[in-house]
């Protein structure tokens, strides 16, 4: 747990280290004027714009859920997506979110192999709608994007990022037991042999094969079965990104800024995406990029407050709420002490 703990301060003790810089270098008197006139409406239309994002994304696991038969409350599922978004937060690129998420949802009664593909299902619709959005941001966006990467890397990393999607979708619905032969291959190397009891490494053996096997059914049973869940799955992953995409439009508006929703849009879309390469936890370091791009438009005055706001209605809404429903689902309190 002391561990744990750790992972959580890293996470926070390094984007509250790179906003607190951002401010400070970009603080003056004309942002304590500007904070005088602040907009408080705008702010809580932020909050409720965070608040339904919390609800889409539990809707999208509830319909996700109902795909294989599983009736998963409402409130159930908002937690569940809770803390999910909690465990991506304090690990290095977000990875902790999804195993932490499938054991949440076992812990509602929903088999771990079913679970597991809610969640890859889940992930890949995310995957997908970035993968369908970066054009959008190299056609709007190309003169600002060149000014930090090359646009030859640029293009070619989003194809090795499609062709690596394609290539994973494609082994999980038709070669699943190619993964068993390499777990299997795995537990049966010499260091796994030293290191684990023939019985332990046969009990493996069989249940990551029988959660393979119940992965993949449950896929096929989306496919054949569960269409409409899909469907209405991605689309509420869609709907999910750009109610949190508005936050910080309305961040904007809140010091009196005209800026245009779909600018802001494109912005986020590139900023998220290169959290996902960000290997610190929390993606620190974001706050920096988004300060750049924004202050070739916005007075620079006014860059760093605006960050700190986005970030902690966006970020550490998560870490808080988050925090405690992990607590909640995880029976995590009395080991705190």
């Amino acid at each position: 747990m002391k561990q744990f703990k750790n992972k959580i301060l890293l996470a926070v003790g390094s984007s509250l280290a790179v906003l607190i810089a951002i401010t400070f270098f970009t603080v003056d008197q004309n942002t304590w004027s500007a904070l005088t006139e602040l907009n408080l409406i705008y702010l809580v239309i932020v909050a409720g714009a965070m608040l339904l994002t919390w609800v889409l994304n539990g809707l999208k696991l509830k319909v996700l859920a109902s795909g294989v038969d599983f009736k998963l409350p409402l409130l159930a599922a908002i937690e569940i997506g809770l803390v999910g978004k909690f465990f991506s937060n304090v690990t290095p690129s977000g990875i902790g979110g999804q195993p932490l998420k499938i054991v949440a949802l076992s812990k509602a009664d929903i088999s771990s192999g079913e679970a597991s593909a809610i969640v890859v299902v889940e992930l890949i619709f995310r995957l997908l709608f970035f993968a369908f959005s970066l054009p959008l941001v190299l056609i709007n966006l190309t003169a600002t994007v060149t000014n930090y990467v090359s646009p030859v890397i640029l293009l070619s990393s989003i194809i090795t990022f499609i062709i690596i999607l394609i290539f994973i979708v494609y082994f999980l619905l038709y070669h699943p037991r190619y993964l068993v032969a390499g777990w299997f291959w795995l537990l049966n190397t010499s260091l796994a042999c030293k290191l684990l009891a023939k019985d332990r490494r046969y009990s493996w053996k069989r249940g990551v094969a029988r959660e393979v096997r119940i992965f993949y059914q449950t896929v096929w049973l989306y496919l054949k079965d569960s269409k409409l869940q899909l469907l209405s799955g991605f689309l509420l992953t869609a709907l999910m990104w750009i109610t949190q995409f508005t936050v910080l439009y309305f961040v904007i508006s809140s010091f009196n800024i005209e800026t245009t929703l779909g600018y802001v849009f494109l912005l986020q879309l590139l900023v998220y995406t290169i959290v996902l390469f960000i290997p610190i936890p929390g993606g620190s370091g974001v706050e920096a990029v988004l300060a750049s791009l924004l202050g070739q438009t916005l007075d620079p005055s006014l860059v760093g407050i605006i960050v700190a706001l986005w970030r902690f209605f966006t970020y550490y809404t998560y870490i808080i709420f988050g925090g405690l429903v992990s607590f909640k689902v995880f029976n995590l309190g009395p080991e705190l002490d």
